[in-house]
């Protein structure tokens, strides 16, 4: 998850800037990687596309800080699916890297 707050971007415009990230399965603040200044974390994508224009409604976003978290994240994800089939059905992982 991204932290955020608000900051005055320009003189007439309050927007969220990224202050940090923070994982969604053990809740550790995801660290910046020394060598080239970017977080190194993997990006978790769920969604389904059953309903038509509602799909975009099943889009979620989530952010974990190693692969020991993905594998957590992907074993409940799967369990859910199982037991809930209306539930989201895809799922995309993505590192930090490659976005």
């Amino acid at each position: 998850m991204k932290i955020t707050e608000r900051k005055e971007v320009t003189h007439t415009q309050i927007d969220e800037i990224v202050i940090g990230r923070k994982c969604d399965v053990c809740k550790r603040n995801i660290k910046i990687d020394e060598f080239n200044g970017h977080y190194n974390y993997f990006k978790i994508h769920t969604w389904h596309n059953d309903w038509g224009n509602d799909s975009i409604d099943s889009h979620d976003y989530f952010d974990a800080c190693c692969p020991e978290c993905v594998i957590k994240f992907t074993e409940k994800y799967i369990k859910d699916a199982f037991e809930n089939p209306l539930n989201s059905r895809q799922i995309e992982i993505k590192h930090s890297r490659c976005l």
